[in-house]
């Protein structure tokens, strides 16, 4: 994978995650997210004001646990409290990681899986 490839699925996964991409129907939506703060990004969504911390991280260890939720995939390491939220799938339970962390948040509300994640950190896996 290059490194515009990567940096364009990067921030595709941001706009997605964030829900910032403007609808088709409704063009009063702003592309770009303001920043609030120097390392903040934040974007208004249906659930209001959504903050993350932009970072550049290594993450790595043995995946626990998987949860599917349509383009994007959850995982939790083993022996960690932080899930991870990639764009398409992640490795399977057992299997070790390799990623770099882009943002994370707390309290994160996820509304495909209708609940809230305490830490959740957003990132791209190494092939």
């Amino acid at each position: 994978m290059t490194e515009h490839t990567a940096l364009t699925l990067i921030l595709g996964v941001v706009v997605a995650v964030l829900g910032v991409a403007n609808k088709a129907c409704d063009r009063s939506s702003t592309l770009a997210p303001p920043l609030a703060a120097p390392g903040t990004l934040v974007a208004e969504t249906p659930a209001g004001p959504v903050a993350v911390e932009l970072t550049d991280e290594p993450l790595h260890g043995e995946v626990a646990e998987v949860i599917g939720a349509g383009d994007y995939t959850y995982f939790r390491l083993t022996g960690a409290d932080v899930w991870a939220v990639t764009r398409g799938a992640a490795p399977t339970p057992g299997k070790t990681v390799e990623a770099r962390v882009f943002a994370r948040r707390s309290h994160y509300p996820s509304p495909h899986l209708d609940r809230i994640f305490e830490q959740i950190v957003f990132v791209h896996i190494r092939g």
